[in-house]
């Protein structure tokens, strides 16, 4: 639909929410085709609409929560080409109705969840905290790291297969990332053993988390950090998961391909005193 390389590709990663309902095609391609090619404004407008009629969906309960999720996808869709300034106003304004949105969402979910924050140098980092269910019993953890720019709500069909296969997940924004660039003006750092190390602290200090068991996922450069936190701290009980960042969401790639690697808690044997690194190459440029 874009023969800008940069606007087909973000029309894509839309359109890979639409596997989990975070999305729908029907809406997406209405209102790509609503856009002029390479024009960031039309590119904010557009998405803004689209998300606007989301929001104003209400009463049953599953109607309410799909439209809210899809909200929040549309709203974030739509703040991506603003940081070409980033004094713009509507980029924490668009973000705001994003995170908004997906709250929204989450209070009408069956899935047990916190929002909760991790101590983090002389500041604190927001996260979500996603449950198998309530009972408090000790779960391995998945932990889930965005990408460079990314914010946490998008992981969430991520999360939910996580969920779905017996983990508790964790979800967190570091420097340079979501609130924490957008709000609070803290800038990216390469040192990423210095996020990952506090975060990885937080999580096992929970009763709910089996500290035996917390696997690690980093997407896109931050399987850089994944990388660099093991060798260099060696978080017992951590187990890597590489996502290298080339997984054409929406292209026609099948979901099952970068879900297979993606282990059951069975399989998360770890050797503590050997401290294994595995790693899981979810695209097609397998390490």
């Amino acid at each position: 639909m874009f023969t800008d390389r940069e606007f087909a590709f973000e029309l894509q990663r839309t359109l890979g929410a639409s596997y989990s309902g975070e999305a729908d095609i029907g809406e997406c391609l209405p209102t790509a085709s609503w856009i002029w090619e390479g024009d960031f404004e039309s590119w904010y407008s557009e998405w803004n609409r689209t998300a606007g009629d989301e929001s104003l969906a209400a009463g049953h309960r599953v109607t309410a929560m799909e439209a809210y999720y899809r909200a929040a996808t549309y709203h974030r869709t739509a703040e991506f080409f603003l940081h070409g300034d980033p004094a713009d106003p509507r980029i924490v304004e668009t973000w705001e109705k994003s995170r908004e949105s997906f709250r929204d969402a989450l209070s009408l979910d069956v899935v047990p969840y916190e929002i909760v924050t991790i101590p983090y140098e002389n500041t604190t980092l927001p996260g979500y905290f996603y449950m198998v269910d309530d009972s408090g019993k000790p779960r391995p953890l998945l932990i889930v790291q965005t990408g460079f720019d990314g914010c946490q709500e998008e992981l969430h069909p991520y999360e939910m297969e996580g969920i779905r296969r017996g983990y508790n997940v964790l979800t967190f924004e570091g420097p340079g990332q979501g609130e924490v660039i957008r709000v609070r003006h803290i800038p990216f750092r390469h040192d990423w053993e210095n996020v990952i190390g506090p975060v990885v602290d937080y999580a096992v200090s929970r009763p709910d988390v089996d500290e035996d068991r917390v696997a690690l996922w980093g997407i896109s450069p931050h399987f850089f950090g994944v990388s660099r936190q093991l060798p260099a701290n060696t978080v017992p009980g951590c187990r890597e998961s590489i996502d290298d960042g080339v997984i054409p969401f929406g292209a026609g790639e099948p979901v099952q391909r970068w879900l297979h690697p993606f282990p059951e808690p069975a399989e998360l044997v770890i050797v503590r005193e050997e401290r294994h690194l595995i790693h899981h190459a979810s695209g097609p440029f397998a390490l």
